[in-house]
């Protein structure tokens, strides 16, 4: 199982990273194991994850390597 996780893409959060930071990403996880005679009672856990976000690069790439 997988969930995807969007970051705004409105101007002023995006104006926020002037430089470097790290952000938390922070849920609830919710589980059930089983083995091959039963299933054990359904668990949660509570998970974050930091996250390095850096600013958009906005200079032109040198022109040996831009796509013409």
């Amino acid at each position: 199982m997988r969930q995807d996780v969007v970051v705004s893409a409105d101007r002023t959060f995006i104006s926020a990273f002037t430089q470097a930071k790290t952000i938390t990403l922070k849920g609830t996880l919710f589980y059930q194991a089983c083995d091959s005679e039963k299933c054990y009672l359904p668990q949660k856990s509570v998970v974050s994850w930091d996250v390095r976000v850096i600013p958009l690069d906005r200079e032109r790439a040198p022109e040996g390597i831009q796509h013409k």
